[in-house]
């Protein structure tokens, strides 16, 4: 990820000044999988690298140090972004070493389970979809909206990889195989023809009794990564770089737990104070969510 895009930059890894990568579910195997992952990229072993976890807003925290670390004259060039693979997540045997029991069962957990559950919920805490029917509840979502929006979400996307807008963005990774060539992953598994039938026929996934999150209305599970090249407008100049974007302004809030979907929209107003701009000024949001809901 990190070599496609300085390759698609055309600038030397030894440039790289510092890399912020945000990953959750980090494997002890390799750790601060910034800095390794910049070295394997070519970038020096004299540059720094620093792995966030902030659940789903690790990448968005990374690019947020990495341009702080540029207001503040630290770096002028360096890289920011995201990796996760949730098809690796291990499971952990937490009572072996501590406890040293010599015989009898232990219990394996289930790593991606847990980071998908926040455990100070409830009396046995609630998984994110739980939580999310919470805000279905709250603000009177129906079933009906939410596969509207998921179908329109599936083909959107599918119209943009088949027109080319995804082209350029994309690199292809290649998973090696015990036998013979490696797998070319080169799009997006997750998007297909789906159809409202298949929507509404699907069964409530979190909350059988009454719930409207399904495996079709939510988003599923998969490995990828993507980086960003941030620069000051001085260095950026001096390279010849040219700019896509600008970065005017962060803001960072806090919900209640019980209502975690809640913050995806209640950081907009304050953002948009901190920018001095008005909603209506605002011509495209992207905004990260696992659910339709």
């Amino acid at each position: 990820m990190i070599r496609s895009l300085l390759e698609a930059s055309g600038l030397d890894p030894t440039l790289v000044e510092y890399t912020c990568l945000g990953w959750v579910m980090q494997d002890p195997r390799s750790p601060n999988i910034a800095k390794t992952a910049a070295e394997l990229a070519g970038v020096p072993s004299s540059s720094p690298g620093t792995t966030f976890h902030e659940n789903c807003a690790s990448g968005g925290a990374a690019i947020h140090s990495l341009a702080r670390r540029i207001m503040l004259g630290e770096v002028s060039l360096g890289v920011a972004g995201g990796v996760e693979s949730l098809s690796n997540v291990p499971r952990y045997l937490f009572a072996g070493r501590t406890k040293g029991q010599l015989y009898g069962d232990m219990t394996l957990w289930d790593g991606l389970f847990g980071a998908l559950t926040d455990s100070n919920v409830g009396d046995r805490g609630e998984l994110m979809g739980l939580l999310s029917e919470r805000l279905v509840e709250r603000y009177g979502l129906t079933r009906e909206e939410q596969d509207e929006i998921a179908y329109r979400s599936h083909h959107g996307a599918l119209e943009a990889w088949e027109d080319g807008s995804f082209g350029r963005y994309v690199v292809p990774v290649e998973i090696p195989q015990r036998r013979g060539e490696p797998v070319v992953v080169n799009r997006d598994e997750g998007p297909r023809p789906i159809t409202m039938e298949e929507l509404e026929a699907a069964r409530p996934y979190f909350k059988p009794d009454g719930g409207t999150i399904t495996a079709l209305n939510a988003s599923s599970v998969n490995d990828g990564a993507a980086a960003v090249l941030l620069a000051s407008e001085e260095r950026a100049a001096e390279l010849g770089l040219q700019q896509l974007a600008e970065i005017t302004a962060f803001h960072n809030i806090g919900v209640a737990r019980e209502y975690m979907g809640e913050g995806a929209f209640k950081v907009i107003p304050p953002l948009l104070d901190r920018a001095d701009l008005a909603i209506a000024d605002v011509d495209l949001f992207e905004i990260n969510e696992a659910f339709a809901a």
